[in-house]
């Protein structure tokens, strides 16, 4: 999972501190800890390669609802490839810490210091440039059903970048200059603890407010666009365009599913001077289940995005037949061909 409490640990010796607080920590090395991400982060990287490896073009006789999908293909593929390599780096640390030798080593700062701080950064990493995706891919839409290009440069940039930042930033100041973020001793806890918590954070917490605004645009100019377009409004456009707003609906839900307990979690480390350790426990084993399982819910949502708008959908290598109410009206008037 992608969550400041497992960076800390990093810094976090068992040996030198009894304080209740800090020993809940020890729990991120558990057997049943680490088995719950293991499973989990097995079934997001299964849902993601399923989504690399999946692909099935259509073709809808509305232009503009046939750009959706193909734009939103591109990025959904690079959503992936982030979702997978996040979950990877959940797989391949959990299958180290079940390793009894790895636990016993734990004294040793420094091997598994770096261990630890590897796998932070990359985790973090590769989390937050999953946000920006799905950001970006909502975006996307917006630009989609306004008819204008897409951006796929600036978008590259954005999602590669802009978490290289923030992760190396954040963690940057946990770790340096020495490894006792959590040593009360050591430099203010609150300068090197509190940045990376912002960092991690408010890109979910953008995602989480702007998306669904974003999403409720695109499926109101979608409905304008296809009533318009298409001079009719039947139960065909209707299907379509309620497809869209239930699709978009479970993007948003999936995503709050996923990262919500983080936020919850961070902001009861920071307004809760004495949270109960069982309910931050358990927190921690939801976050467990739920982030790695991201790649999963993107794989349902995204892959059954073109499946749900199924009236009327033709194969591409079949052009879509034009038939509307208005050719059939000039056909079948007395007035003949022009």
């Amino acid at each position: 999972m992608a969550d400041p409490a497992i960076q800390t640990f990093c810094c976090f010796n068992p040996g030198k501190r009894a304080k209740p607080a800090l020993l809940a920590l020890t729990e991120f090395n558990s057997l049943n800890y680490n088995t719950v991400c293991l499973v989990s982060s097995f079934i997001g990287m299964a849902g993601a390669i399923y989504q690399i490896l999946h692909k099935k073009d259509y073709f809808h006789k509305h232009r503009l609802v046939s750009l959706l999908c193909g734009r939103g293909r591109k990025i959904i593929l690079w959503l992936a490839f982030a979702d997978l390599l996040a979950s990877l780096g959940v797989f391949v640390r959990s299958i180290v810490k079940l390793n009894d030798n790895f636990v016993n080593r734990m004294d040793e700062s420094d091997s598994t210091f770096l261990f630890c701080m590897i796998f932070s950064v990359w985790t973090q990493y590769f989390y937050c440039v999953t946000w920006m995706w799905t950001l970006c891919y909502t975006v996307d839409m917006c630009l989609a059903v306004r008819d204008r290009q897409s951006y796929p440069t600036i978008y590259h940039l954005f999602c590669w970048l802009l978490p290289a930042v923030l992760t190396a930033g954040g963690l940057t100041l946990l770790y340096y200059p020495n490894a006792s973020c959590i040593d009360p001793t050591s430099q203010s806890l609150l300068d090197r603890v509190l940045p990376n918590y912002f960092a991690t954070y408010l890109p979910v917490l953008a995602v989480m407010l702007a998306n669904p605004l974003l999403y409720w645009h695109v499926a109101k100019h979608l409905q304008r666009v296809i009533s318009s377009g298409l001079g009719q409004w039947t139960n065909k456009e209707r299907s379509v365009v309620e497809s869209v707003h239930r699709t978009f609906a479970l993007v948003n839900v999936l995503f709050y599913i996923c990262w919500l307990p983080n936020l919850i979690s961070a902001v009861l480390v920071w307004i809760w001077p004495t949270p109960q350790l069982t309910f931050v426990v358990t927190l921690w084993y939801l976050m467990a289940i739920v982030n790695p399982l991201q790649a999963a819910f993107n794989c349902i949502v995204y892959s059954s995005f073109s499946s749900k708008m199924n009236v009327p959908w033709y194969p591409v290598d079949h052009p879509p037949i034009e038939t509307t109410p208005l050719l059939s009206t000039n056909t079948s008037s007395d007035e003949g061909p022009l």
